[in-house]
């Protein structure tokens, strides 16, 4: 990946429980429908938001890693959160 103005290439870890830095990406709902995932107003809307990120759909673990993170989705909003 390269830098752009768009997207910088950060050079520092962000750690767990900070804040995260506004983005727009993007993203494709559960319907395959096309997006642009706005951070800024997602986090406007809810309380507490976890953002998954993985690497690609054809390696293996990130593939079984995504599909075990979405059989806990009913149990993570069930506690109040959204998951995006």
């Amino acid at each position: 990946m390269t830098a752009s103005p768009e997207f910088p290439i950060r050079k520092t870890v962000i750690e767990p429980g900070a804040e995260a830095p506004q983005f727009v990406l993007p993203a494709v709902a559960t319907d395959g429908s096309r997006f642009d995932f706005d951070l800024a107003a997602e986090a406007a809307a809810v309380k507490r938001l976890i953002l998954v990120f993985y690497q690609d759909d054809g390696m293996p673990v990130c593939t079984s890693e995504l599909k075990a993170f979405a059989q806990e989705h009913e149990t993570l909003t069930g506690a109040g959160m959204a998951v995006a």
